[in-house]
């Protein structure tokens, strides 16, 4: 975002201190540019800044601290913090907020209606089943946590793993900083962890290497109104399977890519909670993923992960 009030932005407390991080109303500023990105990308949802209960953010704040030290570190020293807001479109969103070509911070809106009536394992499997259409035919559960921590605490805590994923790209070399002006992209080589599974083209866009892949992403889009079938949910996940990328939300962008990486790998290996992911089709339950299928086909991309955290 770019910002016509530096000196508003440069006055806001800035997050980090003690392993707590500040939570507020989101700036209306802030709120105006989802706004319009929802619109140009064809989304209907309105955000606007919204206050929690004091019960919400004693979870945020647990959610964030507990967070392992190596991912705290991620952060960056000039994250203003976490903002609050209804009607987002979704979960979470990140932002950089800049002026005359220079960055002034980032921070982490969280739509507060996302979990207000979902624990984690309820809005794993909410958010999971997104593009699909919702006939029947189709339940797609997503185990996120174990029955003494299917709480929002857990579901915050998968979200902040996420979004400091997109953090993390801040001042590092590893992705392309994504407000980056297309031509001034390097090749795929430069970045290491785009060079895994994505290429700059000739046209300066990030695109899969895969040309299964690519195809996919033609097909799925969360929060879009896909309403896809259950049988394009079968043919989606198999493909999945055999690809190198974690989860289907993994393969709109390198930055979820990485997003996702660095939250399973967290989320699966340093905090040995589950991922299980199953379908139902009529009377048929089918185990679609779990951790250690994720693991074996993003071998690399975790191994990335376990060193940049060790960093």
């Amino acid at each position: 975002m770019n910002t016509s009030d530096p000196a508003g932005w440069v006055r806001r407390p800035r997050a980090v201190s003690r392993g707590a991080v500040v939570v507020e109303a989101c700036p209306e500023e802030l709120v105006q540019h989802i706004r319009l990105c929802n619109q140009a990308t064809g989304q209907k949802a309105a955000p606007r800044a919204a206050s929690a209960s004091a019960e919400f953010l004693r979870d945020l704040q647990a959610a964030f601290e507990t967070l392992p030290a190596a991912v705290q570190r991620l952060v960056p020293a000039d994250f203003f913090g976490v903002y609050l807001a209804r009607g987002l479109g979704c979960s979470a969103v990140v932002d950089v907020v800049r002026y005359q070509g220079r960055t002034l911070g980032s921070a982490l809106v969280i739509d507060v209606d996302a979990l207000a009536m979902r624990d984690a394992n309820a809005w794993a499997s909410w958010k999971e089943s997104e593009p699909f259409t919702d006939d029947g035919t189709l339940e797609i559960r997503l185990t996120i946590a174990h029955a003494g921590e299917d709480d929002r605490r857990t579901a915050l805590q998968f979200i902040l793993l996420h979004e400091i994923g997109h953090l993390a790209v801040c001042g590092r070399r590893f992705l392309p900083e994504w407000w980056m002006a297309p031509a001034n992209l390097g090749t795929s080589q430069d970045y290491a962890f785009l060079d895994f599974s994505w290429e700059v083209d000739a046209g300066k866009s990030i695109a899969p290497r895969s040309t299964s892949v690519a195809e996919m992403r033609r097909t799925v889009s969360f929060y879009c109104d896909a309403g896809l079938s259950a049988e394009t949910a079968v043919g989606l996940y198999g493909g999945l399977l055999d690809s190198d990328f974690p989860t289907l939300y993994a393969i709109a962008n390198a930055y979820e890519d990485f997003s996702e990486c660095l939250a399973l790998y967290v989320h699966t290996r340093l905090l040995r909670r589950p991922y299980r992911l199953e379908l139902q089709l009529g009377d048929e339950t089918y185990l679609v993923d779990d951790p250690d299928s994720v693991a074996a086909r993003c071998m690399a991309k975790f191994s990335f992960v376990e060193s940049l955290l060790a960093s």
